[in-house]
């Protein structure tokens, strides 16, 4: 009984773990929607591969650029991460709230990171300052 036990809650690890770990795919099998969102807000830059998750509450996608920048979407084209420490983050990607703010109180400093969460948005600056935003 035991064993029968622990070879089921084994089986479901790594059944759970599967569906987190990112599976490499070709960028061309991303959503239309996801492609979209990196064709307009990333013109110029190369993909050089791109990882997909499935999890329970969809899918997204992490793409990782040749600069070794990346940007990690859900599958209807929304931004949750976008680290950009070698390229500049697209101001539209910004909300006019946290670009003000930044604007006032750190003129001329670039925005390295951004993060979504369920109830803020989370900035990091090129000088090591991090800045949490709730939504507006």
């Amino acid at each position: 009984m035991k064993k029968r036990t622990l070879f089921l809650l084994v089986t479901l690890m790594c059944a759970v773990t599967s569906c987190w770990a990112g599976k490499p795919i070709a960028y061309s099998e991303m959503t239309k929607e996801a492609r979209n969102f990196i064709e307009q807000n990333f013109p110029d830059a190369k993909v050089a591969f791109v990882e997909s998750y499935f999890g329970i509450f969809g899918s997204s996608y992490e793409v990782n650029f040749n600069t070794g920048d990346e940007v990690k979407i859900t599958s209807t084209g929304e931004w949750k991460e976008i680290n950009c420490e070698f390229m500049t983050l697209p101001e539209n990607l910004i909300p006019s709230y946290i670009k003000s703010y930044l604007d006032e109180n750190f003129p001329n400093v670039k925005i390295e990171k951004i993060e979504k969460y369920k109830k803020y948005i989370e900035v990091e600056l090129v000088n090591n300052v991090e800045i949490k935003f709730n939504y507006e």
